[in-house]
């Protein structure tokens, strides 16, 4: 039917003008996606027409240029489906975005280019006919870049209690993606407690990770850890996530003063039965000498 319905149409353009052989240029559209049996056999069908010449396009650009009267172009025309500017930085920035966050994976090359050729297809000359399809499109890629962008995160924990000077905190790292990434986890927002810059981890791919960041307890009290992820760059990455602490910063010193007391006893203790045994070891002696006297 598809075949068919072509034949004809070709055939009503060449009955308009039967004496006068016309000129067409044929192409599909930019979102046209044929069962491979029906284009074939559209394709096929050109051949035997007769009212059919199927030629390069080259051959069209080689042959003079008919005398039919034209009227003189505007010199601007904006088409009401013009793509403008704001449609293309929005574009552009989810793009940008995407490139950035790419950067985490060993191949960002890899992963950016199902999203360069829809931006390609988004920004094309074609794409202007039809700005309703550009516009869902466009949005489908902003999300699906967000939902990319989100499966490479941080897992909240329970309440995590620590103490003393010198501790480190469980950060789990998850990567969705089914690339290796590498980032850097940055602590921050609470001055109960005393972060590193980064710490570096990779994750291979749909794989889970704990990586024991290193602390310093300032303060006592309940404490609120903000989690990110950075790309190389420092971007962040994802969401982040809140570690809920429980700082008891003098634990090492009661500890200390735990075990100072508890040796300063052992040494009395120690002294008391030393002495007591001399004291015991004395009066035996002075026994024995009145018993001989």
């Amino acid at each position: 039917m598809a075949a068919q319905r072509l034949l004809a149409e070709l055939m009503s353009i060449t009955e308009e003008r039967p004496n006068d052989p016309r000129h067409i240029v044929v192409s599909v559209p930019w979102l046209w996606d044929p069962d491979p049996a029906t284009a074939r056999a559209q394709f096929a069908a050109l051949t035997p027409a007769s009212w059919v010449n199927p030629q390069p396009l080259s051959a069209l650009l080689e042959r003079d240029v008919p005398t039919v009267g034209r009227e003189s172009l505007p010199d601007e025309l904006v088409a009401t489906a013009e793509l403008g500017r704001d449609d293309l930085d929005s574009i552009r920035h989810v793009q940008d975005r995407w490139t950035e966050f790419a950067q985490i994976s060993a191949e960002p090359d890899l992963v950016t280019t199902s999203v360069d050729a829809t931006v390609t297809t988004l920004t094309s000359a074609a794409a202007r006919a039809y700005p309703v399809t550009r516009a869902a499109a466009r949005s489908a890629l902003a999300d699906r870049v967000t939902a990319a962008a989100a499966a490479v995160t941080t897992v909240p924990g329970s309440e995590i209690s620590i103490g003393g000077a010198d501790v480190r905190l469980p950060v789990i790292v998850v990567n969705r993606l089914q690339v290796a990434v590498t980032v850097d986890v940055r602590l921050s927002g609470s001055p109960a407690v005393r972060v590193p810059d980064t710490v570096r981890v990779s994750i291979g791919p749909g794989d889970t990770v704990t990586t024991w960041v290193p602390v310093t307890a300032l303060a006592n009290g309940p404490a609120v850890v903000k989690v990110d992820l950075l790309g190389p760059d420092g971007s962040v990455i994802g969401p982040g996530a809140d570690l809920q602490v429980n700082v008891r910063a003098e634990w090492d010193t009661w500890v200390t003063l735990v075990a100072a007391i508890g040796l300063t006893v052992l040494v009395i203790a120690g002294g008391l039965r030393t002495i007591r045994r001399r004291r015991g070891t004395r009066a035996e002696q002075l026994a024995a000498e009145e018993a001989e006297s």
